[in-house]
């Protein structure tokens, strides 16, 4: 068992009680872009395990209104490698892997838009002054830019200019 924080039913954003639950629940499991019906983030670790379906892709590219292949391309999946995984039904571990990440990403995104995926995929796509002129999604691709990412999206959330 771990401690998590929940929001309680008052005011989702601002009181907050502490809960005990299992280490296997997780209200952030990625399901929401990727379209997978997941009850806990170890059910999340065993699906990438075993490789995500490609559905999954589709579903991360339609939340963020992107074509699949350039979704792929962000995730660093060729043209041919999706080609391939299409005939094979599923991606391997780390494809999944990557493809997770930015899907967990992109639902903060989400979160931070109070649930508005449409401006949460335009934020997502336009450059910011914190990252350099880039966009987020074209930092997404390394675990330094996904941390840079999530200080930005926390530094918003906080009301601290960025």
């Amino acid at each position: 068992m771990h401690t998590i924080y929940k929001p309680e039913a008052r005011d989702e954003k601002r009181y907050y009680r502490v809960e005990d639950q299992p280490a296997t629940s997780s209200p952030r499991c990625a399901d929401r872009s990727l379209g997978l019906n997941l009850r806990s983030r170890a059910e999340l670790i065993e699906r990438i395990r075993k490789g995500l379906p490609v559905k999954a892709l589709g579903n991360l590219a339609r939340s963020l209104g992107l074509p699949e292949r350039e979704v792929a391309h962000h995730v660093g999946i060729s043209a041919r490698t999706l080609a391939r995984r299409k005939t094979e039904g599923r991606f391997h571990p780390d494809e999944s892997n990557r493809i997770t990440r930015l899907s967990m990403l992109f639902d903060d995104v989400v979160e931070l838009f109070e649930g508005n995926t449409t401006s949460a995929a335009h934020w997502f796509h336009t450059p910011k002054k914190a990252l350099g002129g880039a966009a987020p999604i074209e930092y997404a691709d390394t675990e330094p830019g996904v941390r840079e990412i999530q200080d930005l999206i926390g530094r918003l959330e906080h009301g601290v200019f960025s």
